[in-house]
């Protein structure tokens, strides 16, 4: 993630893209900025000499409580989630500068074994008022 990070257009263009690309999966009015990403690390040994680069991506959505459970309902789908977020890292613009040597764009993938099931953490709420009235929003 540091070759990423030390690229503002590549890191700016996965954010902004896996942004959509969540928000469009989870449904029910989600947009982009409802969507919060903390990138990280994911270094993974799959034998006890093979080495696989990799970032983990949690992703942090606000939701009015009446959506919660359409959100889930479609986030719980781990093949789809995992398939739509590997082709959303392998379309953002020169993201090959970023993939290590000896890899292609097209190796970028995402295992639906490592796709965590949604959880939901209340945050609270507000009541609007304009004017010193209740108002809707």
């Amino acid at each position: 993630i540091a070759k990423v990070n030390n690229r503002a257009s590549i890191r700016n263009a996965l954010t902004e893209m896996l942004k959509v690309t969540i928000a469009e999966i989870a449904g029910s009015g989600t947009i982009a900025s409802d969507v919060a990403l903390l990138f990280q690390d994911a270094l993974v040994k799959p034998t006890p000499v093979f080495w696989e680069y990799a970032f983990l991506v949690r992703c942090y959505i606000n939701s009015r409580p009446d959506f919660v459970d359409a959100k889930i309902a479609e986030l719980t789908a781990r093949e789809r989630l995992a398939e739509r977020v590997a082709a959303t890292v392998r379309a953002v613009p020169d993201i090959w500068i970023v993939v290590s040597n000896n890899y292609f764009v097209e190796d970028i993938t995402a295992d639906p074994e490592d796709v965590y099931l949604p959880v939901v953490s209340p945050a609270g709420g507000a009541m609007l008022y304009v004017d010193g009235f209740p108002g809707s929003g």
